[in-house]
């Protein structure tokens, strides 16, 4: 079971680092009205989401008891992260701001999963 969760955080860091990356790219062109949605930043939002119910799934199949409320607040931060993404996307071109929201959800997320022990 270790390796499985061995693998799906390793997953899920690179979704994230994806997504931050992919997002920071496009401020330049959305700062001269050519900002878009890439579909593989929407395709890494649901990796998230993904790999994140499969470490759910580890913790309950190894007996343990996960922190629900964490994983709450981390799920609503990543649906609204997904909402957005399709919001800017019906949009184009995406502003600069829409992007900055995008990467503020991002760390907010990140700094979820580090500091709330």
């Amino acid at each position: 079971m270790e390796i499985v969760k061995g693998i799906l955080v390793v997953l899920h860091l690179l979704c994230f680092g994806a997504m931050l990356g992919i997002t920071i790219a496009q401020f330049k062109p959305a700062a001269k009205g050519k900002g878009v949605i890439p579909n593989g930043l929407i395709h890494c939002a649901w990796g998230l989401l993904i790999t994140g119910a499969g470490l759910i799934g580890t913790v309950y199949a190894a007996g343990g008891a996960p922190n629900n409320l964490k994983i709450a607040v981390k799920l609503l931060v990543l649906i609204a992260i997904i909402v957005l993404l399709f919001v800017l996307k019906k949009k184009q071109p995406v502003k600069p701001a829409g992007l900055g929201a995008v990467a503020a959800l991002l760390v907010v997320n990140v700094a979820l999963a580090v500091l709330w022990a």
